[in-house]
């Protein structure tokens, strides 16, 4: 069963990878220093693994550098400011990036535009993965990869409650059979709950639903759109849901754990968090199954979302930008051995 869940992992993962062809020739970096930051452990392993062929192809003394999330955004004000030790290039989060505006002046990172008019493969990155790093028509980084999410559910507690998941359409068939799910008590207490969440905001379960919505957060101009027709109608249909009980907590540590005794009996799953169901599938007591996203009513149509990811950028402090923007280019498109070797 291990190997079936990882083969999920791997067909799910996506890479926004394209080789842009022609054998380009890269540009001569002299040996110099190129200092990169990342934020995550596992970017940082890959990008270790292939630190060599990088200085090979571009000439450069690559040093790569793990910075802790909760001190990232920090950190780079200080060095920027300071103007020593700032990096050259940095890697972070696609959904909270903190550091792009649409104004250019405001932004710790130079706009990409000209490299994305001048590439091949850049210009091939699907244009909803593009939006995140684009604000006031300036395009600030390089996205890295794409998670989509999928529904995973215990079908054998889902039956028991009456309800074939596989057959329901949208989210609101679901909600309601959830309601017949919880049905079950103990000391007043469901015993299985259909749904987790954070209940801190837009996270999680709730941030996945939400983009099935259609609806967008800013206008083009990066201004917030909190009161368009589309939100406020979700947040209205969310609240309703929510009141219906059929959430547990999103309990990180032991998520695992509320899958296998069933507390837990369904998610919704980018393909980094798919292995959370390994121990209650080899556990056996249960039959666990997948399936894509019930649709949002009246949304875009979306039997899917996205969770995570990355984008590479350009700090402004960076010295000859316009060499460091063919590397981050390469780093991100430029090898077609990449995504094979990967996954």
């Amino acid at each position: 069963m291990k190997q079936k869940y990882l083969l999920i992992t791997v067909m799910m993962s996506v890479v926004l990878f394209v080789n842009a062809g022609g054998g380009p020739v890269h540009p001569d970096g002299g040996g110099r220093k190129v200092l990169m930051w990342t934020f995550a452990r596992n970017n940082l392993d890959e990008w270790e693994a292939r630190e060599q062929e990088i200085e090979d192809v571009f000439n450069i003394d690559l040093q790569l550098e793990l910075v802790p999330q909760n001190r990232f955004i920090r950190e780079l004000q200080a060095v920027m400011l300071e103007g020593k030790g700032a990096p050259d290039i940095i890697e972070w989060m696609i959904e909270n990036n903190r550091i792009l505006f649409s104004d250019p002046e405001r932004c710790f990172v130079l706009p990409l535009n000209d490299l994305y008019d001048r590439s091949p493969a850049f210009q091939k990155v699907p244009t909803g993965r593009l939006s995140w790093v684009t604000y006031g028509g300036n395009i600030y980084g390089l996205p890295h990869d794409v998670h989509p999410v999928i529904l995973i559910y215990n079908d054998t507690l889902w039956k028991e409650a009456g309800t074939d998941v596989a057959a329901i359409r949208d989210w609101d068939q679901f909600f309601q059979a959830a309601q017949r799910l919880i049905a079950k008590k103990e000391k007043s207490q469901p015993l299985h709950y259909a749904l987790p969440m954070g209940d801190g905001g837009l996270g999680d379960t709730m941030w996945m639903i939400f983009q099935q919505t259609g609806a967008q957060f800013f206008d083009k101009e990066g201004n917030p759109l909190f009161t368009s027709n589309k939100f406020k109608a979700f947040m209205v249909k969310w609240f309703e849901w929510r009141s219906l009980g059929v959430f547990s907590n999103w309990d990180w540590g032991n998520f695992n754990k509320l899958l296998k005794d069933g507390t837990v009996c369904s998610y919704t799953s980018p393909d980094w968090w798919v292995s959370q169901v390994n121990a209650a599938v080899e556990d056996g007591r249960y039959e666990w199954r997948i399936r894509d996203l019930p649709l949002y009513p009246g949304g875009n149509g979306s039997r899917t979302s996205s969770w995570g990811g990355s984008f590479l950028a350009v700090p402004k402090t960076t010295k000859a930008p316009n060499f460091i923007f063919k590397l981050v280019e390469y780093m991100q498109y430029g090898n077609p051995n990449i995504a094979v070797e990967r996954y």
